[in-house]
């Protein structure tokens, strides 16, 4: 799956180190229908807010939320991500619950050695 499409891969791509997501983001594969300036723009965003959501991007009918699990020495290792029905994870609760999935990720990350 491309890492411009959903909470997961946007979340890893946005918190990737500069060197990862230039090569990403300068792909000469990069397609053609997504723009990099607005692109980069929403990874702005989402770093700025501490998670990522997704709604129907990858699969009609799915949303998700996302937030970085970063080790101990505060390298990025994995993300967690809460999905489900688009009719139930609407857009304001996948907002609603961001502060608890940033939390749990940040817990999980903490027991990472």
């Amino acid at each position: 799956m491309p890492l411009f499409v959903g909470a997961s891969s946007k979340v890893l791509l946005a918190f990737a180190d500069a060197v990862e997501r230039d090569a990403v983001m300068n792909d000469p594969e990069w397609p053609q229908t997504v723009d990099r300036d607005a692109f980069q723009s929403q990874l702005d965003e989402i770093v700025a807010a501490g998670y990522a959501t997704s709604f129907e991007e990858r699969e009609p009918g799915a949303a998700a939320v996302s937030a970085p699990i970063f080790n101990r020495a505060g390298k990025l290792v994995a993300a967690l991500s809460v999905s489900g029905p688009s009719n139930r994870l609407t857009p304001d609760r996948m907002h609603e619950h961001a502060p608890a999935i940033v939390e749990a990720a940040r817990r999980m990350g903490a027991m990472l050695g």
